[in-house]
């Protein structure tokens, strides 16, 4: 279990207290196995090996994502020596994660998974459920016990509940969301994990991928309006944080260009902080809304009463600052409760950790966002 290296041009970092050597780019394989249409087995082996050719050597894939871990295995299998695999398991009881670890194991065709992680504890029921004695904990400190697994992590997309996770001591790694406006992280779990030389995985770099590979126009331009630029501002951001690797999901070999060449020409006396669509120092704000087509949120302020989604909400009224004015109002009008259907008890506002006039934020989100009619608002 001592440390991997590849004498390779692509830089790398250490991954906490496991000791592991892995490249400051890895590898997100949830595209591999959940693109519409499914990629096929040779296009997706040709991706994972063009990678490894590039300098990557950290391929982070899950059993959920259909056939991600056999396009990986199929891939590495005679480099399983220079690589770094990690898998996820989900949340679920000790024997039902006992079979997932094997079906990866399978899939992956190796003996031994270098990093297992507990997948999305994303609440305060999963955190529990996975640490009692039947859990998912317990099934793969077990598995390490029998060297099947070197290492276990935890994933999430709230902060506070990975935060309260890696203070058990139980995990060596941790993988949150990051990107220019999805900052949460960088509060207090970001630091704790130093601190407890915790090694660190950044997801959802391009904010949910929308804006990175087809999505809308409005997206694109908050970074850039090609791949090259998107990936060398928004990779930038990541990479001058304390973190140790950073797992865009990739789909084509020139996506893997673009995130290893930011990489190579990354400088972080040069990294751009102030992206002209962030209000970071705009009093009141909600940060924990953030920019994430997955729901990165804090959700704190929940339940509501009267059924609204506050921080979607909150976090359609910031895209609305930011210039994506049509999308914020279109995605707005698409929820089942609006904000005219608050009764202002004011519960939201004593749950909120940042003591924010929530039900003030709420009315002026709606003023903004009920409009059914624009003219010229989409670009800024």
């Amino acid at each position: 279990m001592g440390a991997k290296t590849l004498n390779r041009h692509l830089p790398q970092r250490r991954l906490g207290r496991t000791d592991l050597s892995i490249s400051v780019i890895g590898f997100g394989g949830a595209p591999l196995g959940e693109t519409v249409p499914t990629m096929p087995m040779d296009v997706g082996v040709n991706l994972v090996r063009f990678a490894f050719k590039q300098g990557i050597n950290y391929f982070d894939t899950a059993r959920s994502y259909n056939d991600s871990e056999e396009k990986i295995g199929a891939a590495l299998q005679d480099l399983r020596d220079e690589c770094i695999i990690a898998t996820k398991v989900p949340k679920k009881t000790r024997r039902e994660v006992e079979v997932s670890l094997e079906q990866s194991l399978r899939k992956l065709r190796t003996d031994r998974i270098d990093l297992a992680q507990i997948h999305g504890v994303n609440d305060q029921y999963a955190l529990q459920s996975m640490m009692k004695p039947d859990g998912a904990l317990e099934a793969l400190k077990e598995a390490q016990r029998e060297g099947k697994v070197d290492f276990i992590g935890v994933t999430g997309h709230r902060p506070h509940i990975l935060v309260e996770a890696i203070k058990t001591g139980e995990f060596d790694t941790v993988q949150t969301p990051l990107n220019v406006i999805t900052r949460t992280s960088l509060d207090e779990l970001i630091p704790l994990a130093k601190e407890m030389d915790v090694g660190v995985v950044i997801m959802k770099p391009f904010g949910g991928a929308p804006e990175y590979h087809d999505g809308s126009e409005e997206f694109r331009s908050l970074l850039g309006k090609d791949k090259v630029t998107i990936a060398r501002r928004a990779l930038a951001f990541v990479l001058a944080k304390e973190i140790s690797t950073v797992i865009p999901g990739f789909t084509t070999l020139e996506e893997v260009e673009a995130a290893v060449s930011a990489a190579l020409k990354f400088d972080a006396r040069q990294v751009e902080e102030c992206y002209q669509f962030w209000h970071e120092s705009k009093e009141g704000f909600c940060r924990e809304s953030g920019f994430s087509p997955a729901r990165v949120t804090c959700g704190r302020c929940l339940p509501c009463a009267r059924l609204l989604d506050i921080p979607n909400i909150l976090r359609y009224d910031q895209y609305y600052e930011y210039g994506l004015k049509r999308w914020a109002q279109d995605r707005y009008q698409r929820l089942p409760t609006r904000v005219d259907d608050c009764d202002e008890c004011g519960e939201c506002e004593q749950r909120c950790p940042y003591n924010l006039p929530v039900i003030d934020m709420l009315k002026k989100a709606h003023s903004r966002l009920k409009r059914t009619k624009w003219a010229n608002t989409c670009n800024r």
